[in-house]
């Protein structure tokens, strides 16, 4: 590989080969950092390996080239208290799986069941670990949100918005997005009365489920006849379950942020 100097002491760009001016600390044509080593030196191969990666990575992704040794970004994780819920919209959906899905899904329910008698389990643990500790056992609190996300997804297939068959697991990939911070610290006294603080949120969410009865109606014969899911049906449905989950969240004692009377994020 070229290590970036001419023969004569001038200095080349080691991604596009421009021509480098003495006082050039990145390329201008490029961005990639002006090279360390002295003209004519050879760079080691340590050097070399990290600025081909490193220009690989910046055009891959389209941000600039970072210099050799630095990490890449971590992954964005959710900061939020309330669950974080969407629902990749669909161009097209089928026309005739709206006619079967309601029995295709029945193994997932079956499994849901089982699945939910342990959640009731973990919950009622982490009942206790919470008054005696103020924390919810991490390994127990990814339990329950997975099975939350689980039934997620079953109900986005249900509620016809997706034509994807959900996988058996509520951390496999699928195009619903639910996501929720953990929580250092939970309150030791909220776990009395949470069940007693979500009912008037329950009540108006009780009335909003009536009428996504009634939008799932119209999106039924929406998709029999265009196969399309109307984008405004689509996301009265998806504020549904947006709220659906925050509750859910709350009552399982995954956060203690009170879910608010809103469908949207």
């Amino acid at each position: 590989m070229d290590n970036g100097a001419g023969t004569n002491g001038t200095v080349y760009c080691t991604n596009c080969g421009q021509k480098l001016a003495p006082d050039d600390q990145f390329c201008q044509e490029c961005g990639t950092p002006r090279p360390i080593f002295s003209p004519g030196e050879t760079p080691p191969p340590e050097f070399t390996s990290s600025v081909t990666t490193v220009t690989m990575l910046g055009e891959f992704t389209g941000a600039p080239p970072m210099m050799a040794g630095t990490m890449a970004p971590a992954p964005v994780v959710t900061e939020s208290p309330l669950p974080e819920y969407d629902v990749e919209y669909p161009e097209h959906l089928s026309r005739l799986l709206i006619f079967v899905k309601w029995l295709l899904i029945i193994p997932q329910l079956f499994a849901l069941i089982f699945v939910g008698l342990a959640l009731m389990v973990v919950t009622v643990l982490a009942f206790f670990a919470i008054l005696i500790t103020g924390r919810y056992p991490r390994g127990m609190w990814d339990f329950s949100l997975g099975v939350l996300r689980w039934g997620a997804n079953v109900n986005a297939y249900l509620s016809l918005q997706r034509d994807e068959y959900p996988p058996f697991s509520g951390n496999a990939p699928y195009p619903v997005h639910l996501e929720l911070a953990y929580p250092e610290r939970l309150s030791r006294l909220l776990i009395f009365v949470k069940w007693l603080f979500v009912i008037p949120t329950a009540i108006v969410y009780g009335i909003v489920s009536w009428i996504a009865g009634i939008v799932l109606f119209l999106a039924f014969f929406a998709i029999l006849f265009t196969g399309r899911y109307p984008r405004s049906l689509f996301d009265f449905t998806t504020g549904t379950m947006r709220w659906s989950n925050r509750i859910s969240a709350y009552l399982l004692l995954l956060t203690d942020a009170y879910p608010p009377f809103r469908m949207g994020p």
